[in-house]
């Protein structure tokens, strides 16, 4: 829906999404996984979608990247803002990855996870 609303308002929206994916915007592909999805498969996703980040970030000026997987912090750029939105309960999340550890990093989720501001924006 963000990549399309961000398109439609005039935008260039660069979409990193498994082979297949569609996209109103720019797509770019990685490998989709088949069989079972282990933690060899996640570790080969999040590189793929490491290096989709770097590539995208070298080829064009990216003003923010959203993430918004449940593994975000295994491939979270280094740099550049970055908005990341949290889907699920605070605590599905590895508490590593609620810390900012880098001033342009951003969380975005429902209303409920106002409750946990610490967690959120804690510099410790």
């Amino acid at each position: 829906m963000l990549d399309r609303e961000l398109v439609r308002a005039g935008h260039r929206s660069i979409v990193i999404g498994c082979r297949g994916s569609s996209a109103s915007g720019t797509l770019v592909e990685i490998p989709a996984e088949n069989g079972v999805l282990d933690e060899a498969a996640k570790s080969r996703a999040q590189q793929a979608h490491r290096k989709a980040i770097a590539a995208a970030r070298a080829r064009w000026p990216i003003d923010v990247a959203h993430l918004h997987g449940i593994d975000f912090h295994a491939y979270l750029p280094d740099d550049g803002p970055t908005l990341v939105s949290l889907h699920l309960p605070l605590d599905w999340y590895p508490a590593e990855a609620l810390r900012p550890t880098r001033s342009k990093r951003r969380h975005q989720g429902p209303d409920w996870w106002r409750r946990f501001p610490t967690a959120l924006t804690s510099k410790h």
